[in-house]
């Protein structure tokens, strides 16, 4: 509340209470119910869905950020539990049938009703980490081969990224 104050005292020149932002976010939260509702149902109909968790602080406390994305939509959830009871009340994973993209983090695999493919942005973190801190050389190698990959496979026409039919 104190940042949103803060933001329109900033850029408007006039203070607000935190009563009034408060109220405000109530409101707001009601009207964008329904498109919110929308934007969840179109991402548990996706082919491919992006989920990932961060922390963060909700009036001083621990609390996590769980996202469920794909190229144009975003569901932001704050949950103050990280795991699985936070990501079936964001109500999207559950009912999700396509491929989800994540960190292989074990509560993900609890969710066998679709498929799971691990993101390479997290492998090549974890690699400069690797490499970094416990100067492997072969994780940078196959960094490097990780993002060849990535190239060729950008560089390759869609049409040649299927097989023909039988």
């Amino acid at each position: 509340m104190r940042r949103t104050t803060k933001i329109f005292a900033d850029l408007v020149q006039h203070r607000v209470s935190e009563a009034t932002v408060l109220k405000a976010s109530e409101s707001l939260d009601r009207c964008i119910g329904p498109s919110t509702e929308a934007v969840k149902e179109m991402l548990r109909k996706a082919e491919v869905l992006h989920v990932d968790e961060s922390g963060l602080r909700v009036t001083g406390k621990l609390h996590w950020l769980h996202v469920a994305c794909t190229e144009r939509l975003t569901s932001y959830e704050v949950h103050a539990k990280r795991g699985q009871e936070a990501m079936d009340d964001a109500g999207i994973l559950g009912a999700f049938r396509g491929t989800a993209v994540h960190d292989h983090w074990k509560p993900y695999l609890k969710y066998n009703e679709c498929n799971h493919a691990l993101c390479n942005a997290h492998h090549l973190r974890e690699l400069r980490f690797i490499d970094q801190q416990y100067q492997q050389p072969w994780a940078n190698n196959m960094a490097e081969l990780l993002l060849e990959i990535k190239a060729a496979v950008e560089a390759t026409p869609e049409l040649a990224m299927c097989l023909s039919p039988p």
